[in-house]
């Protein structure tokens, strides 16, 4: 491992440092370069009952782009790789125990710190504390309980309303695409309505239940690539320098260093590229990563961060900072059913105070609306 210090990257934490370090990776189909892959699919806009998924693409023909994996999902991915060796000591293992021997961890949920499940844990009150910490300028208590929370941003919309700005951004986009569609035929083994086979109480087609043929045609078949895919992440250097840490400077130095190391970690590795059924992708063997600082300028300069180099920083930083204790939480039903009863509480105590101050909106001199009472 690389002989890296903790003050290795500090030009980068200063008032005058680069706003952004960028990386794109050119991606192609495992199978062949050509073939058709399958990106996520979306419950389709209309809202009209049956009406079919849709992939997110804008654009048309050669100025076409399509979302083939989300910065939500690529930060779903790349989240639980600090579960593992050889990153699992650099965060605290952080989970909630349900019941029946029954856990998650911290890494495999969707909204991190801020997810509901927390709410239902002896620790709902510290957790609340440390989003109110961070509201008020100190993100240290949520680099103790939840750095990740840090690295890939928490919106705690649920309790406190502080939101945490996710500090890496990673999508995966493809250019100029052409949407296929397919079809398909299911056909039974018998034919069950002939034979006299079906249930004389059957609710339904039987269809539905696999005992008539089903057709499915013209459905959302994948996309063929006429263009590129890429990976596209930036680590935003700008909200990282906004990280504080209670008065003493060193602190602050630290807590900067150590989450600093946790997003090299994130960005340097190499992606999850088993995105879904039908969307395995690889490197292109061809085209090599690129990997930049970007200046206040706007001025590019090529920046390498191995692998090597990101555990070997993020290493050095985690033991200077002190990395919080692992914890397992027990997740108490009572308790989450009060939780729930107080923010109905304060709910309605919002709403019967707004009721009670409301006013009329009428017109002004300059047309318009102002309150009256």
């Amino acid at each position: 491992m690389p002989d890296i210090k903790s003050d290795h990257y500090d030009k980068w934490l200063g008032d005058d440092g680069p706003v952004a370090l960028v990386i794109r990776q050119h991606l192609v189909p495992a199978a062949q370069p050509d073939d058709i892959i399958f990106p996520p699919s979306y419950a389709n806009p209309s809202e009209k009952e049956g009406d079919p998924p849709v992939y997110n693409i804008d654009g048309e023909g050669a100025d076409s782009v399509c979302v083939i994996d989300s910065i939500p999902s690529q930060a779903n991915r790349l989240e639980p790789m600090f579960a593992r060796e050889p990153f699992k000591a650099l965060v605290p293992q952080t989970k909630i125990k349900f019941k029946d021997g029954l856990e998650r961890s911290i890494l495999d949920i969707g909204h991190r710190l801020a997810d509901a499940a927390f709410r239902g844990t002896e620790q709902s009150e510290s957790i609340k504390e440390a989003f109110k910490a961070f509201g008020d300028g100190d993100a240290t208590k949520i680099a103790r309980l939840a750095p990740t929370s840090l690295v890939f941003g928490a919106w705690d919309s649920r309790e406190t309303g502080v939101k945490i700005p996710r500090l890496i951004n990673s999508i995966i986009r493809a250019r100029n695409v052409v949407q296929i569609k397919r079809s398909a035929q299911y056909f039974p083994p018998i034919n069950y309505q002939s034979e006299d086979l079906l249930p004389e109480d059957l609710k339904g087609r039987p269809s539905e239940f696999g005992l008539a043929e089903a057709p499915s045609v013209h459905k959302i078949g994948g996309v063929q690539i006429k263009g590129s895919i890429t990976r596209d992440a930036s680590l935003n250097l700008v909200a990282l320098r906004c990280l504080r840490a209670g008065a003493s400077a060193g602190d602050i130095k630290k807590l900067r260093r150590y989450i600093l190391g946790l997003c090299l970690v994130a960005m340097a590795a190499e992606p999850d590229l088993n995105l879904r059924q039908g969307c395995l992708l690889t490197l292109d063997p061809e085209k090599g990563p690129t990997s930049e600082l970007v200046e206040r300028s706007g001025r590019r300069s090529p920046q390498q961060v191995t692998p090597a180099d990101a555990a070997a920083f993020a290493k050095v930083a985690a033991e200077d900072f002190v990395v919080g204790p692992d914890q397992t939480f027990d997740f108490d039903p009572k308790v989450f059913k009060e939780s729930l009863d107080e923010k109905q509480a304060k709910k309605k105590a919002k709403n019967r105070g707004a009721s009670s101050g409301a006013v009329a909106a009428g017109p002004s001199k300059d047309g318009q609306a102002e309150a009256t009472p």
